[in-house]
């Protein structure tokens, strides 16, 4: 969605709540739409990563937006990840100490996070396994068994 159709709804919003007492004064600092905020509403991310119990390998816990969980959209399909499952399965798995498969996690992670951004599933998965990659060597032994990063819009992080 355009900014310009955003700054719109700002404006009809704005309109409609000063001419309602209940919503006078109301907070209305975020719309989201896909990863599109305004109102200075962050575009961040959280990049999760995590140490399975008897591994030294840093896997990915997740990739989160930090606009939103849960947004609804395509239901997970592994067959979207084929090109990358051999990956998925090596950097991002579910530990053997949780009851979930991989794909179960995948579908997880897919639903509550990918879901909010405006990736393709290959997408979202691809760039959580770049983003490991280029940044597990910043966690360490005093992080114990989970290390987290923030990322920006443009995927460029900084140890949590």
């Amino acid at each position: 969605m355009s900014s310009s159709v955003l700054s719109l709804l700002w404006a009809m919003l704005a309109v409609a709540s000063a001419d309602v007492p209940a919503l006078q004064g109301a907070s209305t600092s975020t719309i989201t739409i896909g990863n599109e905020t305004e109102a200075g509403s962050s575009n961040t991310y959280v990049l999760a990563m995590q140490k399975c119990k008897g591994s030294s390998t840093w896997t990915n816990h997740g990739l989160w937006p930090e606009w939103g969980q849960d947004c609804g959209g395509d239901a997970f399909d592994v067959s979207q990840i084929s090109s990358i499952k051999s990956s998925m399965e090596k950097y991002w798995l579910s530990c053997p100490e949780y009851s979930d498969s991989n794909e179960e996690f995948w579908s997880h992670e897919w639903s509550k996070h990918g879901t909010c951004t405006t990736m393709s599933q290959l997408d979202y998965f691809t760039e959580g396994l770049s983003l490991r990659s280029k940044y597990q060597g910043g966690c360490t032994s005093s992080d114990g068994s989970s290390c987290e990063f923030d990322c920006s819009a443009s995927f460029t992080c900084t140890h949590k």
